[in-house]
This record gives C-alpha cells, sequence and structure tokens, in this order.
C-alpha cells in the first residue's frame, strides 16, 4: 500500500495567502510613511518655535524702552538672507545663520499708548509653512 503525504500547499493557498499578506501590509507601510512625514513637520515647527522664542525673550529682554516701534507691518530683517539681527540700542548681535532654512519677520506696533504688540513669525520650507508668535510689553 502507497501512503501519500500532502503535506505541501497549493497553487490556489499561496496565492490566497499572499493577497491577504498584500492587504494587511500595504496600509502599514503606507501608515509608517504618514508617520515620518509628520513627525518631520513636528520637528521643523518645534525649531521654529523655538527661534521665534529666542527672538521673542532678546526683544522683551532689552525692556520697553529699547524695543524699536518703528517696524510697522511684516517687515523681512534679514541681511540677504542671513538671519543676523543687530539691536539699535546696543549693538548686540543675535546670530541665526545655523538655520537657514527659517526666515523670521518681526512686527512691532506700538499704536497703543504704553503698550507694544511684538509679533514673531517664522517660515519654512520655501514659505509654505509658518507659525507666528504674539507678545505684549508695557511699560512701566
Amino acid at each position: 500500500m502507497i501512503i501519500k503525504n500532502n503535506s505541501g500547499y497549493t497553487l490556489v493557498e499561496i496565492i490566497l495567502a499572499i493577497a491577504i499578506m498584500g492587504l494587511v501590509v500595504v496600509p502599514v507601510f503606507s501608515y509608517m510613511t504618514n508617520s515620518g512625514r509628520l513627525i518631520t513637520y513636528a520637528d521643523e515647527r518645534e525649531m521654529a518655535i523655538w527661534i521665534a522664542q529666542q527672538r521673542m525673550e532678546f526683544l522683551k529682554s532689552q525692556g520697553y524702552g529699547d524695543i524699536d516701534g518703528e517696524l510697522q507691518g511684516y517687515v523681512d530683517v534679514d541681511n540677504d538672507d542671513e538671519l543676523v539681527y543687530v539691536s539699535a540700542s546696543n549693538h548686540v548681535s543675535y546670530d541665526y545663520n545655523k538655520y537657514p532654512d527659517y526666515k523670521l519677520y518681526e512686527n512691532i506696533d506700538d499704536s497703543v499708548d504704553h503698550i507694544k504688540k511684538i509679533i514673531i513669525r517664522i517660515k519654512w520650507d520655501d514659505n509654505n509653512k509658518e507659525v507666528d508668535l504674539h507678545s505684549k510689553i508695557a511699560d512701566r
């Protein structure tokens, strides 16, 4: 008597297994790719917020009287795409050349008596993305 050993898989079973794996693996890879883009955007945004906070703290540390209120509207304060900022009052330079992909714009509005509204805007990714930081400083 001959005993048949049917331990292998048929072609239909193999094709069905590959199709099921395809249905499971493709969404997982898509999710991982999308997650990578979100993480990259979060890192870029965090860096932009950090630069804006540094600039805001620099301006606020100068005090009310030393903040120049002549800037009306958004003015590009970089020099030849190099982010170097000089305070007119005490000639302190603030160098952001380490971050050439980020451009800083600032607006200082002193239209209200004894209050200056400071808006720092950071743009990156060819100006497609931006973040704003707002604050006010009062004359004491």
